[in-house]
């Protein structure tokens, strides 16, 4: 089953607003950055797989998994 991109930034949003993580208070407002989740197989090359917005607080690591087997 693919997910949509909006529902891990909903999702993303509703975590960080629950938290209370220090990026909202201390600038009474949302500071964000962009990363860049790469498949390093990628089609002859590694390439972008997903890019999300995250809190400047947060660190991001991941990637993508060819045929993982049966979930």
């Amino acid at each position: 089953m693919r997910r949509c991109n909006g529902v891990a930034a909903v999702t993303t949003l509703a975590i960080l607003l629950l938290s209370g993580s220090g990026v909202w208070a201390e600038t009474e407002g949302l500071r964000l950055k962009q990363v860049e989740l790469v498949d390093a197989q990628g089609f002859e090359r590694p390439m972008t797989a997903l890019t999300l917005l995250i809190p400047v607080d947060w660190r991001a690591q991941g990637g993508v998994s060819w045929n993982p087997g049966p979930i």
